[in-house]
Parts: structure tokens; sequence; C-alpha cells
């Protein structure tokens, strides 16, 4: 499995989807966690609804539409440090309007 490239779960892929009839995907939350797949096959990764072992949850300062396809995503989990991201962040996304 590479780690530099970016999947999208087929979760994330139905959810996206959603926008095609319109729908408002909607942000809520950073999250950041650990923990090693045993099995790293990319049907095991696609099929991922959540992070192995979820640490922390923080939440979004900031979006900013970066292409018609990108927004990015802006947080701050500690004082000093701050998680910026576009289409790899580690966002939980929730909802559909």
């Amino acid at each position: 499995m590479n780690y530099g490239q970016t999947y999208i779960t087929i979760a994330g892929q139905m959810l996206a989807s959603k926008t095609l009839e319109g729908k408002i995907l909607q942000f809520t939350k950073f999250v950041i966690g650990d923990g090693t797949l045993t099995d790293d096959s990319l049907g095991t990764v696609k099929a991922l609804t959540n992070l192995i072992n979820p640490v922390l949850n923080f939440n979004i300062t900031n979006i900013k539409r970066d292409r018609q396809t990108q927004v990015d995503l802006q947080g701050t989990f500690k004082e000093g440090f701050s998680a910026c991201g576009g289409e790899t962040a580690s966002g939980h996304q929730t909802g559909m309007e």
C-alpha cells in the first residue's frame, strides 16, 4: 500500500456522489489517530469507516473552497500547532442538507 497516495473510501464516495444531486457535504471536525492495518489491501482501506484508533478530535476553524472539487480545511489541535489539509485531510464529514 502506498501511503503517499490518497484513497477515497466507499463511504466517502457515497457522500461525495450526493453532491451531484445538489446536496451539501458538511465537514464537522478533524480526527487524528494511530494504529496499524493488519490487511492493507486496497479493498480493506476503501472499506474503512473510521480510523483504527481515534486519538484526538478537534474543530475545523476555517473552510475555503480551493477548486470546484476541493476545499482546504484548517483547525488547531494544540496551542502552537495547527493542521491544514485539502483533499487528503483527515477530516470527518457528516450530514447532508
